[in-house]
């Protein structure tokens, strides 16, 4: 985002000194990490004054995307009538997000049920566990509950002892082939007394395994992910919002990590 953390400007150094042609994905234009890299691809997403990065955040996952999309349809392992599908998609991301952000009376139903929690669990498999960290983060950032995210499957291996009764779990299933073994997941800390919150992307979500169940669009997994992020950012935001935190300024905390 800041382009002057000190920890990523040293690993682009190194990588520099090995002769390796290096590229950054940066939103602040003319920033350190900016001048020095080979490459430079901007956000755009400008200034983003809060210092849990959100925008800045969501801007590089859509890049990344798109990188990665464009390299599979130079060798040619893309089918066209996918690609014209994901490009539609990207031309229409910002009326998405709008009707995200519109499901705001939801964020503020799930919110009522956490901001007076001690601990919250986010769990997942596959992408959707990348989620969870995420959601986790700007939850622990701006709120000040404890909260982790966990692979849905490594439940039984030890963090399921942690559920106990009212306990918020927050279960995210996008993924067609893993949504089963998520759902069975669920249901196991819904058995153990958790309040289960569900986000799903599937058309065949049911509402007899969890307390509240938010529904978003399916989409790629190329661009779906973007929407359930800003869902988990915007539940963050209201649950801190009814701590009466200072959302714009968390404690302990600083926009750019200039020391390693």
């Amino acid at each position: 985002q800041s382009g002057e953390t000190a920890d990523t400007l040293a690993a682009l150094r190194i990588a520099k000194q090995k002769s390796a042609t290096t590229l950054s994905i940066v939103n602040a234009v003319g920033s350190t990490i900016a001048r020095e890299a080979d490459i430079n691809i901007y956000t755009y997403a400008g200034p983003e004054i809060a210092v849990a990065t959100t925008k800045g955040y969501t801007s590089q996952v859509a890049i990344l995307s798109l990188l990665c999309i464009n390299a599979m349809k130079q060798k040619n392992i893309l089918d066209s009538s996918f690609f014209s599908k994901i490009c539609d998609e990207f031309s229409n991301i910002s009326n998405l997000i709008t009707e995200v952000i519109n499901q705001n009376d939801k964020y503020k139903e799930i919110a009522k049920c956490l901001y007076k929690r001690n601990d919250i669990f986010f769990i997942g498999r596959g992408i959707d566990y990348s989620l969870c960290m995420e959601g986790s983060l700007k939850l622990k950032e701006i709120s000040y509950i404890h909260s982790e995210a966990y692979g849905a499957g490594e439940l039984k291996h030890g963090t399921i002892s942690l559920i106990e009764d009212g306990t918020p779990v927050i279960a995210i299933a996008t993924n067609d082939t893993l949504y089963e073994k998520t759902v069975s997941n669920i249901k196991e800390t819904k058995a153990r007394g958790s309040f289960s919150i569900f986000i799903t992307t599937s058309d065949e979500c049911s509402k007899d395994f969890a307390d509240i169940t938010l529904k978003l669009q399916k989409l790629s997994e190329f661009v779906e992910p973007l929407l359930i992020v800003t869902a988990l950012q915007l539940i963050a935001y209201e649950t801190a919002k009814l701590k009466g935190c200072d959302i714009d300024k968390p404690k302990n905390l600083a926009k750019s990590v200039t020391v390693e």
